[in-house]
């Protein structure tokens, strides 16, 4: 695993609002969709294993470029991380904290490149619950921008993509091809925006 210091980079991220067409609407009352925050970075390292790559999960701050592909678990264990897959590499389940859910995480934020022009790999899966004995999420403030799932994680499951209870969280230009479902949960603050989801028996080779 190689390591490098970079300088703290806040990305701006939109800011999305939905309305109802009035305050008692079918559907309720009017509310601000609440935009996830970016990581703080503060270094930055290459993970060419999933032993790698949990080694920097446990450090706040990291930005992890993925430079190998594996179908191991990888579990977040502290907040602000971007994680970095390039195109032709891949990860397999992706946990947005750990057991036993004790320890909340933020600001996570997972690409394909850092110009943001570029479609990356695929992410196996991606799941989070809430913190132990609450409602209270987990993980929050959570990004996915450009890269794809093929909704094989391994051990946790080869049939889904999503399957969290993460609050502010923005899917924006991804895939998902997936022998079940693509997203379950009970999200909130949840923006899916410019994707392409197929589930129930979808092809996985249509990603390689």
């Amino acid at each position: 695993m190689r390591a490098s210091s970079v300088a703290s980079r806040v990305v701006p991220v939109m800011l999305i609002r939905a309305f109802t067409t009035d305050s008692t609407g079918g559907w309720g009352a009017a509310f601000p969709i609440l935009a996830p925050d970016p990581p703080v970075i503060t270094s930055e390292v290459t993970a060419t294993t999933a032993a790698e790559m949990n080694a920097a999960l446990e450090v706040a701050g990291r930005r992890i470029i993925v430079d190998g592909s594996w179908n191991d678990i990888c579990a977040i264990k502290s907040s602000d991380h971007e994680i970095i897959i390039p195109a032709g590499r891949r990860i397999g389940f992706l946990g947005g904290g750990f057991f036993p859910h004790t320890t909340a995480v933020r600001r996570i934020r997972v690409r394909g490149s850092l110009d943001g022009l570029t479609r990356g790999g695929i992410v196996g899966n991606f799941g989070s619950s809430v913190l132990d004995g609450g409602d209270t999420p987990e993980c929050t403030d959570v990004i996915f921008d450009g890269v794809d799932f093929d909704g094989d994680g391994g051990v946790f499951g080869k049939h889904w993509a999503f399957d969290t209870q993460c609050e502010r969280m923005a899917i924006i230009n991804c895939r998902a091809l997936t022998g079940g479902y693509c997203f379950l949960g009970h999200a909130r603050h949840l923006v899916i925006a410019g994707c392409s989801f197929r589930s129930s028996g979808a092809d996985r080779d249509e990603l390689s």
